[in-house]
């Protein structure tokens, strides 16, 4: 074989690899989601869970783009670039603040499931 061959099947090694590697950073990230996945669909009412899984999906999709845009958006605003750092910990600061936002509103899952959809029922 030839310089070649070997570069080729090295990439394509690469390649595989790679695909591998993200597949399963996916199905992590799939993973983690899935409680509250499986809460909310006992918590819905019959018959529109792949409505509601759908919906999540879409959310968490638009959730992942807006916060790529507004993240640049946050970078261009402190002057974040890559060789000035002078804003690096206020930006980091802002995203820890944001991250941490929704544990405000954890109030509002029910602690029982079964007691909520209890509570449904006799409504």
């Amino acid at each position: 074989m030839d310089v070649f061959n070997y570069f080729f099947v090295i990439c394509i090694c690469i390649y595989y690899t790679y695909v591998v590697v993200v597949v399963c950073l996916m199905s992590f990230g799939f993973n983690r989601f899935m409680p509250f996945l499986v809460l909310s669909g006992q918590l819905c009412e019959p018959g529109i869970e792949g409505t509601l899984f759908s919906l999540f999906m879409s959310l968490n999709n638009i959730g992942a783009t807006l916060s790529s845009f507004f993240g640049a958006s946050l970078a261009s605003f402190l002057h974040i670039s890559s060789d000035q750092f002078e804003n690096f910990s206020v930006g980091i600061c802002i995203q820890a603040a944001f991250t941490l936002l929704p544990v405000l509103f954890l109030h509002l899952i029910p602690l029982n499931v079964n007691s909520a959809m209890g509570m449904e029922k006799s409504k």
